[in-house]
């Protein structure tokens, strides 16, 4: 997985600037002092990537990068044709959506992430990638809404609840029909869903305005409950299903009505 150049901080410096360049050498330093429980900045160094990866030692973030770029768990959405969009709920710290920039070079990506931490490094990770991403600090959700953030145990397991108590983190939540029509297309090539259980929020209510708009979803069903309503709502739809660990991947999604016309 990875490609280690020689040069680790000359090539930081290049790609992501002195000052992270010198966290760098900050974070290796304390890390020889081997302070385990203190998350740290560090960097990998990804084979097809021209660029670092920016991560945080003791944190879930080793485990995300293994999954998405070693156990290519997005593997199965390689080779679709004619990918304008990609959007990525639940976006992290980034990892899939340089997955998916650098397998689909002429796509644009919206990435969503309600984690501030998360959406700080995120925001390291996908700079040098310009317009072709549009990056928010938000939730999805059936619709506007007022949110409320609630990290679990790790920085991977953020979760969602609509009103919330005063003094608690607040987001503001964006619906995927309002993302679909800011981006100026009428499709969603790749729809990527990973959001700790809303997606059963998300899919019981208004999902049949925006699913018919979408190509290819891969999505992380958090319970029963979840798959319940997700299959439920997809019930009008045929598509090819596969699984990757925890992902499933729905490909070619078409209504029924057309299919059974072909």
């Amino acid at each position: 997985m990875s490609a280690r150049p020689k040069n680790r901080f000359a090539w930081i410096v290049k790609n992501n600037g002195i000052i992270e360049a010198c966290e760098y050498l900050v974070s290796r330093a304390i890390t020889r002092l081997n302070f385990k429980k203190i998350s740290l900045p560090q960097y990998e160094f990804v084979e097809g990537l021209g660029h670092p990866v920016r991560m945080r030692s003791n944190t879930s973030d080793q485990a995300v990068l293994t999954q998405v770029f070693r156990d290519n768990e997005f593997g199965a959405l390689t080779g679709i044709d004619n990918v304008r969009l990609i959007i990525d709920c639940g976006a992290y710290i980034g990892l899939s959506a340089l997955w998916f920039l650098n397998r689909y070079p002429a796509a644009r990506i919206i990435t969503i992430e309600p984690d501030r931490e998360n959406y700080k490094i995120l925001c390291k990770n996908l700079r040098s990638y310009g317009d072709r991403v549009r990056k928010l600090y938000a939730a999805v959700w059936p619709g506007k809404a007022r949110l409320t953030v609630k990290r679990g145990d790790s920085y991977w397991a953020t979760r969602i609840e609509e009103g919330g108590a005063p003094g608690t983190t607040k987001i503001r939540g964006v619906s995927i029909d309002d993302l679909i029509a800011e981006s100026g297309l009428d499709m969603v090539d790749i729809l990527k869903i990973d959001i700790e259980g809303s997606e059963e929020i998300l899919f019981l209510n208004n999902s049949s305005s925006w699913v018919p708009k979408v190509r290819n979803i891969a999505i992380e069903l958090h319970g029963k409950k979840c798959e319940e309503v997700f299959f439920a709502a997809m019930e009008s739809y045929d598509y090819e299903l596969s699984r990757a660990g925890d992902i499933l991947i729905l490909k070619n999604i078409i209504p029924k009505n057309i299919s059974c016309q072909k």
